[in-house]
């Protein structure tokens, strides 16, 4: 489990169903070390810190295994590293395998698994494809929102390592899950006890969950 590629992007126009607004979405691979702080990486900015950005969602990681899938589906011979807008690009870890509240290690930091990284009208734009969310949605594969919890500095090429396994083991696909209406109800209420999940995750969910969400955005 490792990074192979660390990211960062400022705000920049982007043309979306709701017009033109600002956005970080597109974000470029650096390289050498980069600091990372309670905040996020150096040199990364949000276009709408309303909605992106803060304690919670400070970095956003993506697998590159789901690269090809989505190549396929977007009809695309390749896709550029970040195309998510993630910060990390990773190989060896899923929405599967990480657990809402798995300390990792990485680099000389300390972070946090948090929540599902969902999917926006900003996405969709970048996509190309107004059914891209629901894609995302249904295959789980969203990547993922991690907290800083010590500072310091990582790289391309360092190893993730599970310092602390959360004892819930509810996986960031689980919540898409529930999301999407495919879990029973008593493994979404072990998902809504979770002290490492954001409580602005778990009202959305109980909202999500009673309108019986489709995946649109």
């Amino acid at each position: 489990m490792k990074i192979i590629a660390v990211s960062v992007g400022v705000p920049a126009p982007l043309n979306t169903s709701r017009g033109q607004v600002l956005s970080s979405i597109t974000k470029h691979p650096v390289t050498g070390r980069v600091q990372v702080s309670f905040g996020g990486l150096a040199g990364d900015q949000q276009g709408d810190r309303s909605v992106h950005g803060g304690a919670n969602k400070a970095i956003c990681l993506v697998p590159s295994e789901h690269y090809p899938r989505w190549s396929e589906f977007l009809k695309s011979a390749s896709l550029p590293t970040a195309f998510f807008g993630e910060n990390l690009t990773t190989v060896g870890v899923s929405e599967r395998s990480l657990c809402i509240g798995d300390v990792l290690e990485v680099g000389t930091t300390r972070l946090m698994v948090r929540s599902p990284r969902l999917p926006c009208y900003k996405f969709v734009a970048r996509a190309g494809r107004s059914d891209a969310a629901r894609f995302m949605l249904n295959e789980a594969m969203t990547g993922l929102y991690l907290s800083v919890e010590k500072e310091g500095e990582i790289g391309a090429g360092d190893a993730i390592r599970v310092s602390a396994p959360h004892p819930d083991r509810v996986s960031i696909a689980d919540y898409v899950d529930a999301m999407m209406q495919k879990l029973p109800s008593e493994r979404v209420e072990k998902i809504l006890r979770n002290n490492a999940l954001p409580d602005d995750r778990k009202q959305l969910l109980v909202r999500r969950i009673e309108a019986r969400y489709d995946g649109s955005v």
